[in-house]
């Protein structure tokens, strides 16, 4: 299961304490960001959740009780009166998840404990690269993300060191605020959440129409439109402002698609399954991976131990996906990620088309690149799957 780590503030934390949920959500424009609904749809039924509340720090721990669905309509928990009489809003979290309690304790663990303090990683100040929580090291450089994928290792690490400033104790949980400073037991009867108007089942109802140019992303009740049916992408120049502006959309719808059904037991999720593998138990999706904001597509590490780097590309094969993009992200994977087993590492590409395509120049690409890098992990053969739409589905073929 795949650690998760929200950013609340000291004043929406007793919310979502109150009606144990945890979410993102639109901008004050009430625009989308197909970003935020990826990192969110990832989550899944018993996933760890984990909360960094601005200014104060972390708490924990909580799971998933119950995966992503949509608040739009109802009473939305997250707005207040103001002096003046007038309701306002704290924070538009419309994409959301609900939670229950693992093991909560009253104090969390400042910031600074988690990511400055050297005594607190494994190895004190003699800690290797590899110790360091760069998950948590990245966010920070991410600041508008709400919702951040973690390893267990880091999770373990935080969860650790919050239960030893607790001595161990944890609170029953029965019903939980937080103070402004840590999490308390009050005696305020519980609060359900309403879900009477909410969308559950969120599916994808419109794929998109590679070839006229659809660019629709639709979730239930469209959330998210980018581009009317009119548009034709073949028009524009290869590498105008326009024609990556085009591409980089159908990407992250792509990764959206990878996020809503990835390890999921329908249709789309075992045609997802045949790209990111089976039995996983990290997913992250935009995972940073240097202080440059490079960033993974999707990362993948299954029951098996095998790490998938996915990059989604809504184009052909180009050098540059390589050149520019897998080398890092390989050297990152090897040098970055602590494994406990010997890494094996699996660069996959998910493009449009195979015109022209040669796997071998491909392969042996990466196979040159890893001994030039000196990539100590088992970089397995590359995986090429090219996408596209069958009888109105999302179809991933593999090449080679």
């Amino acid at each position: 299961m795949t650690a998760h780590v929200f950013v609340v503030s000291q004043e929406t934390f007793p919310i979502h304490l109150k009606y144990m949920f945890a979410g993102t959500g639109a901008g004050e424009d009430g625009h989308e960001n197909l970003g935020m609904i990826s990192d969110v749809a990832s989550c899944r039924e018993g996933d760890k959740i984990l909360f960094f509340v601005t200014g104060v720090g972390f708490f924990g721990s909580f799971k998933v009780k119950k995966e992503y669905f949509l608040d739009k309509t109802g009473d939305t928990y997250m707005d207040y009166q103001n002096k003046k009489g007038k309701t306002e809003i704290i924070k538009k979290l419309t994409n959301r998840i609900l939670i229950k309690p693992s093991e909560v304790y009253s104090n969390g663990l400042s910031e600074w404990d988690i990511l400055d303090n050297l005594s607190n990683l494994p190895n004190g100040k003699k800690s290797n690269i590899q110790d360091f929580l760069w998950s948590l090291l990245y966010r920070k450089l991410d600041g508008n993300r709400g919702c951040t994928p973690i390893f267990d290792y880091e999770y373990d690490l935080i969860l650790d060191q919050i239960k030893a400033v607790n001595n161990n104790k944890k609170l029953l949980c029965k019903n939980l605020f937080f103070n402004g400073n840590k999490i308390i037991e009050i005696n305020e009867p519980s609060k359900e959440y309403d879900l009477s108007n909410v969308i559950n089942n969120v599916t994808l109802k419109k794929y998109i129409g590679k070839d006229k140019g659809d660019y629709i992303y639709e979730i239930e009740d469209k959330i998210y439109d980018v581009k009317n049916n009119e548009v034709n992408k073949n028009q524009f120049k290869r590498g105008s402002k326009t024609e990556l502006c085009l591409q980089k959309t159908v990407e992250s719808e792509l990764e959206l698609f990878f996020a809503t059904y990835g390890n999921t037991n329908t249709k789309q999720g075992k045609e997802v399954s045949k790209v990111i593998g089976k039995n996983i138990f990290y997913f992250g999706t935009q995972v940073v991976c240097s202080f440059g904001v490079k960033r993974i597509d999707i990362l993948t590490i299954d029951k098996e131990n095998i790490i998938r780097v996915i990059e989604l590309k809504d184009t052909k094969y180009y050098d540059g996906i390589i050149d520019e993009q897998l080398k890092y992200y390989l050297c990152w994977v090897d040098q970055y990620i602590k494994s406990s087993k010997d890494k094996v590492i699996e660069p996959v590409i998910v493009i449009n088309t195979t015109d022209g395509l040669d796997y071998d120049e491909i392969n042996n690409k990466i196979i040159t690149l890893s001994k030039e890098y000196k990539i100590k992990s088992k970089i397995l053969p590359i995986k090429i799957f090219f996408w596209d739409i069958e009888e109105g589905d999302i179809k991933f073929n593999l090449f080679k």
